[in-house]
């Protein structure tokens, strides 16, 4: 039965998102057109772009900051051959996996499948998440990730965590930590 619910509660807040995202999209008539929903994703794509024409480590010295959602972003986007359709699909993809990620921390601490459930609607309804969402993609890579690395320590605290366990965790949260706050990493370092 919790696995009903599980499925119910994930399912229909990714298709709540979901919803929104299309009735966003079509009452801005920008389907099929390069228009995007984010402030910072004409930025993402040009930067895209220019990694990978100077390749990544190129676009890392003359930055001075890994930017590993640009990173991301122009690997993907040279696979699939679109950096642009990559950029419209990979922020909801962050999204979907920080909503089942979420759910999975809250039923794990909490112990109930519906208050998990609520935190999973919540989160898809929550202006914050929903401005994270349609305009900073990076920080969105970076809430997605901290949700991995919270769930990992989650797991460590109800087991004897092994040694591989403990680096996920630091590592996870490292990326988490480098991608929401590289700039203000890296720019008080250039400023010593």
């Amino acid at each position: 039965m919790t696995k009903i619910f599980r499925s119910i509660y994930i399912g229909g807040s990714s298709l709540t998102l979901l919803v929104m995202l299309i009735w966003h999209y079509s009452r801005f008539d920008s389907f099929g057109s390069g228009l995007m929903l984010g402030w910072d994703t004409p930025d993402y794509i040009r930067l895209a772009h220019e990694t990978l024409v100077i390749g990544p480590i190129n676009s890392i010295i003359g930055h001075s900051y890994p930017q590993l959602y640009v990173q991301l972003l122009a690997f993907i986007g040279l696979l699939v051959g679109n950096v642009t359709l990559i950029e419209k699909v990979l922020p909801f993809l962050f999204a979907l996996i920080s909503v089942y990620l979420s759910f999975q921390v809250v039923s794990r601490v909490s112990g109930n499948v519906h208050v998990a459930g609520a935190a999973a609607f919540l989160q898809v309804l929550s202006i914050g998440f929903l401005e994270i969402l349609s305009s900073s993609n990076r920080n969105l890579m970076a809430f997605a990730i901290a949700w991995a690395a919270i769930l990992s320590v989650e797991n460590m605290w109800h087991h004897n965590p092994d040694l591989r366990q403990v680096i996920l965790s630091a590592a996870l949260m490292g990326i988490a930590a480098v991608t929401a706050g590289a700039r203000r990493i890296f720019l008080v370092r250039a400023a010593i």
